[in-house]
């Protein structure tokens, strides 16, 4: 994975706005690329956000439902993959295409773009 992490604007805070937990800028992900952050809630959990093409980004637990490990966006194949075991996943709403984890897809979050900063609910 070559995901950048995002730089947390909101480390510690707990603050929330009515679009949700900010969880860095949209000019972090460029078009075709993909960032890893912290999902809000507490757990630590990774996330991944991707802006497959300008202005509009897709967000999951980078989560593999398979056994736990952490999956990447790979920017030339244009697919989300697991390390360990190899399940692959659409960019487009994180459906299983391939590998152990399939039929089980990765968790979607609700991502929005407001202000050039992004939001997760």
């Amino acid at each position: 994975g070559s995901q950048v992490p995002l730089p947390s604007t909101t480390q510690g805070t707990g603050s929330g706005s009515a679009n949700g937990t900010a969880i860095g800028s949209a000019a972090d992900v460029p078009v075709g690329q993909g960032a890893s952050f912290t999902v809000p809630g507490g757990n630590s959990e990774p996330g991944l956000v991707i802006q497959p093409t300008k202005g509009q980004f897709v967000a999951y637990s980078a989560v593999c439902p398979h056994e736990g490990c952490t999956v990447g966006y790979q920017p030339l194949s244009q697919i989300i993959a697991c390390p360990c075991h190899g399940s692959e996943f659409l960019v487009s709403n994180g459906a299983a295409i391939s590998g152990p984890a399939y039929p089980r897809g990765l968790t979607a979050l609700t991502v929005t773009d407001s202000g050039g900063q992004l939001y997760i609910k």
